[in-house]
């Protein structure tokens, strides 16, 4: 994303501050989407959705980092998306590839984001909305997707740096 900023002859520094406030903008709001979805399911009060993004954007370590100009902002968001998606992502095949490909982006912007992977896959796997072959067609489907989509840039990284582990 900075590469493209600095090809767009914007200040760098400037564009990961910037981005960064941007992003975690965007994972207080999708806090609140997902807060509302729980809310929601577990038939409580509709104002304790608003709990989980107060609580987020009155943490001072939450300003620091969204002035960074760091990824952690970046990784919010793609998590987030990654759990709204995965939320209903048996629900249709739209939901499900946005699911697979935030779910990826997260893995490519940290790889210890592949941590959260088997707690969506299991969601899918447990959502009683559902029928049986349906939860298990769409696990196995978004199992895959994030297998081959990070697994195939694992595989180029370790091939291009021959270490499985660069730049630790």
């Amino acid at each position: 994303l900075m590469a493209a900023c600095g090809l767009c002859g914007l200040n760098i520094v400037q564009a990961g501050m910037w981005s960064g406030v941007l992003f975690a903008c965007i994972a207080i709001f999708l806090t609140l989407l997902v807060s509302k979805q729980i809310a929601v399911e577990r038939q409580w009060p509709g104002w304790l959705a608003w709990v989980p993004p107060l609580l987020i954007a009155f943490y001072p370590g939450w300003s620091y980092w969204a002035f960074s100009g760091m990824e952690p902002p970046l990784l919010a968001c793609l998590l987030l998306l990654f759990l709204y998606f995965g939320w209903e992502g048996s629900s249709n095949a739209l939901k499900l590839g946005l699911c697979a490909f935030s779910g990826i982006l997260a893995a490519l912007t940290r790889w210890e984001s592949v941590l959260i992977w088997p707690v969506v896959v299991i969601a899918l796997l447990l959502d009683s909305n559902q029928p049986r072959s349906r939860r298990l067609t769409c696990s196995i489907i978004l199992s895959s997707c994030l297998l081959i989509g990070f697994g195939s840039y694992f595989v180029w990284r370790t091939i291009y740096y021959g270490d499985i582990m660069p730049n630790t």
